[in-house]
């Protein structure tokens, strides 16, 4: 299941968040796009089910499945500035129109990747409030989140209303201090705590029994194997478009710098004043992207 929120009317505009976050981060954007437009959890994210492996085929194939028919834009942040290029390519069978990708990493180190893949195979970090998971689920996506939590218990049951939790593998509590294992279960750090509230607007509670002290936990709702996507090609995702492609980046974003962006796509657009979370930080700051998806697409 990938959980989508909706709105406007008009022009269709497909938003895809970045690696750790949930499409609740596209909300001030949103508002300024003139159509109406589709905020997508990624799969592993927010209210979104889990994937077994992580590929940039694999995720742009679960957007492509709830995209609707006829043209759309796509947007993407990041990671998700990468699925909407390969969205771009016409391979899933969505109509692109026009794609922008904005922050989007552009070389990765053989360090970084061994980093990454490291990260995808631990367990979970899980607290005993809600309050401490969610911001650690901030530092994973590097912004503040609203939705980026769920409620640990011990059978791995999603049982809240907010959709799949998104777990996918095993989330398994196993008491104070212990190690969970294999990569992708959830370990319970510390004595267990409070479980809190459950289950309202983005937060998804896992039932049962077994967990530490028998009152649970909370972790981020990302899952952790998504950071072993590994890195993109996006000199062979420009190459294969079907459509016209714009990537832009903060001036200050120390993920995309401007020298990188600029070698990538010599008319890639610097957004003056912001650096990775550009959306987040000014939405406005994202105008010029928007400008010209617009235009590409009811032009």
């Amino acid at each position: 299941m990938v959980h989508v929120t909706r709105g406007g009317d008009g022009p269709l505009l497909v938003l895809l968040h970045g690696l750790g976050a949930t499409g609740s981060v596209w909300r001030g954007v949103a508002e300024s796009w003139p159509g109406s437009w589709m905020a997508v959890d990624l799969p592993g994210h927010g209210r979104s089910a889990a994937l077994e492996r992580y590929s940039f085929g694999a995720l742009a194939a679960a957007v492509a499945a709830v995209v609707p028919g006829g043209p759309v834009a796509v947007l993407g942040h990041s990671l998700g500035g990468v699925v909407a290029l390969t969205l771009a390519s016409g391979w899933f069978g969505v109509d692109v129109r026009a794609a922008g990708g904005v922050g989007v990493k552009l070389r990765w180190t053989a360090e970084e990747l061994a980093r990454a893949a490291s990260l995808a195979a631990r367990p979970a970090r899980v607290f005993g409030t809600r309050a401490e998971a969610s911001a650690w689920a901030g530092k994973l996506a590097g912004v503040p989140l609203e939705d980026g939590v769920v409620e640990v218990g011990g059978s791995g049951e999603s049982v809240g209303t907010g959709g799949s939790a998104g777990v996918g593998r095993s989330a398994e509590a196993v008491g104070s201090g212990g190690t969970a294992g294999s990569g992708g279960t959830v370990e319970a750090a510390g004595s267990g705590g409070t479980g809190g509230a459950g289950g309202t607007g983005g937060t998804v509670k896992l039932g049962g029994s077994g967990e530490s002290g028998g009152s649970g936990g909370w972790r981020a709702a990302l899952d952790s194997g998504a950071f072993g996507v590994g890195a993109p090609d996006v000199a062979g995702l420009l190459a294969v478009a079907k459509a016209p492609v714009f990537l832009a980046a903060g001036e200050t974003d120390h993920m995309c710098p401007p020298e990188h962006l600029r070698a990538a796509q010599p008319s890639g657009i610097v957004l003056p004043g912001v650096g990775h979370n550009a959306h987040v930080e000014q939405p406005a700051s994202i105008k010029p992207v928007l400008d010209r998806l617009h235009a590409a697409l009811v032009g």
